[in-house]
């Protein structure tokens, strides 16, 4: 069992976790090729979604350029963030069950952290803490200095932040499809330490890294 004596404090992924960025991504991407007249394949970049901005964009630009695009992406992004940003099936069940237990939520993710704020504002969403900018290992030591003893997420890389955060993966149910022509994202994937996690009304939290990363940089 969980420590009784220790808070209990779950660390979540965002982007495929908590929420789906996809039209928003999707948006903005557009935008931009548009603007730039450079032909970025959003399709790809969205069944790509994981690295940071600057990992996804390179394929089109790079040197001066990619530092211009990624910033005018997030520039582009913003607009769309609240209208275009969608939960996750059981995200917001998920949330209040960890409330309910008298837990707090912390919200790490390599996305920029005032969109990462929006988004979970868009959703209705509150978390007790938001650190943004973080990708695979960063996300291991925010989990650290945060003493989680539970992280949710969806890919490989948060298994890997898990693991630097003394979080370790649980054993995985697949529960549902994923993939970039799938309109049904798969609900969350849990990694935890190794005592039981914490059952709410989603049922408790299993799953695997879904084999398609996702993009939070954005």
């Amino acid at each position: 069992m969980l420590d009784a004596h220790r808070p209990l404090v779950v660390g979540f992924d965002l982007d495929m976790t908590l929420i789906d960025p996809r039209r928003s991504i999707r948006s903005a991407l557009d935008a931009l090729s548009e603007e730039s007249g450079v032909a970025i394949d959003a399709g790809l970049v969205l069944s790509t979604l994981g690295p940071p901005l600057e990992v996804a964009l390179a394929p089109w630009f790079d040197g001066a350029a990619l530092e211009r695009a990624c910033r005018r992406f997030r520039q582009l992004h913003e607009p769309v963030l609240t209208d275009e940003t969608d939960p996750m099936p059981g995200a917001i069940e998920a949330v209040g069950a960890v409330r309910a237990l008298g837990g707090k939520t912390v919200v790490i993710t390599a996305k920029y952290e005032p969109h990462a704020r929006t988004s979970l504002q868009a959703v209705g969403i509150v978390a007790d803490a938001v650190v943004g900018w973080r990708y695979g290992p960063e996300k291991g030591e925010a989990l650290r200095d945060h003493a989680a003893q539970v992280y949710v997420g969806d890919h490989a890389a948060d298994v890997q932040a898990a693991r630097v955060g003394g979080v370790s993966p649980s054993p995985w149910q697949r529960v549902g499809p994923r993939g970039p022509s799938c309109k049904t994202p798969v609900p969350m994937s849990c990694f935890r330490t190794s005592s039981p996690s914490p059952r709410g009304s989603n049922g408790g939290w299993s799953g695997a890294p879904a084999t398609t990363p996702e993009l939070e940089s954005s």
